[in-house]
């Protein structure tokens, strides 16, 4: 009963540095094809569920929150909410930065920062189950990472740098490569995958 007991952060951290060995994996079995968030889909639902969380991809809002946007997943424990638990429910929105894609998703984790924000806890099952948490996760290769958040997503330039783990964590593969540069034409880089925490709008 793994899930039972674990936090939602665990359950993140579980998931990024699981990510980091499926891309790995894949590039060692040279699909290069499946570098894309689309595909990550399967190995984050597929890990949750084995550690007992009820994962919901494409989740929708069930009250009027303002936004008729879907979510990639929810993730929640199978029993509701008892008095004085949390960290029972957590929304996360996924993203892939590549090389030759970063400028397409210049304002997307913005976008997704502003989804997650807007998300109340009433909007899943009523409340019943405590809490929303929520979570942007982040895959690629570091260089591109660290040129997309230099550029577009500041505020995760420390979680890269190991310095803000109060913001969130990055997981990188020890396996370096060498990969394309905006910069430097190639560079030796590795797989990363980087989560930060979204906290809620307050309203006021």
């Amino acid at each position: 009963m793994t899930g039972q007991t674990e936090s939602t952060e665990l359950l993140m951290r579980r998931l990024s540095g699981a990510l980091v060995s499926w891309l790995t994996f894949q590039q060692a079995a040279k699909r290069s094809i499946m570098y894309d968030e689309f595909y990550m889909y399967t190995p984050i639902f597929e890990l949750a569920s084995a550690r007992q969380w009820k994962a919901i991809p494409q989740f929708s809002p069930e009250t009027d929150n303002g936004t008729s946007q879907r979510f990639d997943f929810v993730f929640f424990r199978a029993t509701p909410r008892r008095h004085g638990s949390d960290g029972r429910v957590a929304a996360l929105e996924v993203s892939y930065i590549s090389w030759k894609k970063k400028s397409w998703k210049a304002n997307k984790i913005d976008n997704d920062e502003e989804k997650l924000r807007n998300l109340e806890t009433k909007d899943f099952k009523g409340g019943r189950y405590g809490p929303i948490k929520r979570y942007v996760m982040i895959a690629g290769k570091e260089n591109d990472l660290e040129q997309y958040c230099k550029k577009h997503y500041c505020k995760a330039m420390p979680v890269l740098g190991g310095s803000q783990k109060r913001i969130g964590w990055i997981h990188r593969s020890s396996i370096k490569f060498r990969a394309p540069d905006d910069d430097k034409g190639h560079i030796s880089t590795c797989w990363c995958v980087m989560v930060l925490h979204v906290p809620k709008r307050q309203r006021g």
